[in-house]
């Protein structure tokens, strides 16, 4: 619990920092790790079969937060919210989406 504590302050912090000095920057960032970043590990893992996926996903997660606490008031969306998503790009495609998972 301690390390939960000491991330969500420090996400805070960077989150305050974003809202007074660096908006456009959290959106700039994210783009880079969504594509640039994203490439990147792709061709080394074509190149040499490997690459660390762990810290590519870490860094999409620290962003994310970021982007909630700067833009949702940290806040994320709720399960509700995304599985209301799914469904949305689910019956706008269920041709290319997968739908979802039967009720038991």
């Amino acid at each position: 619990m301690e390390n939960i504590d000491f991330y969500k302050k420090w996400i805070a912090n960077i989150g305050v920092d974003v809202k007074h000095k660096y908006c456009v920057g959290i959106l700039e960032h994210i783009r880079k790790h969504v594509f640039a970043d994203l490439q990147k590990h792709f061709d080394e893992e074509q190149k040499t079969g490997k690459t660390d996926w762990r810290t590519w996903s870490a860094s999409m997660r620290n962003l994310l937060d970021i982007f909630d606490e700067v833009y949702l008031d940290g806040r994320p969306p709720t399960i509700d919210e995304q599985i209301a998503r799914l469904q949305s790009h689910y019956e706008r495609h269920p041709d290319k989406r997968t739908g979802p998972p039967k009720k038991e």
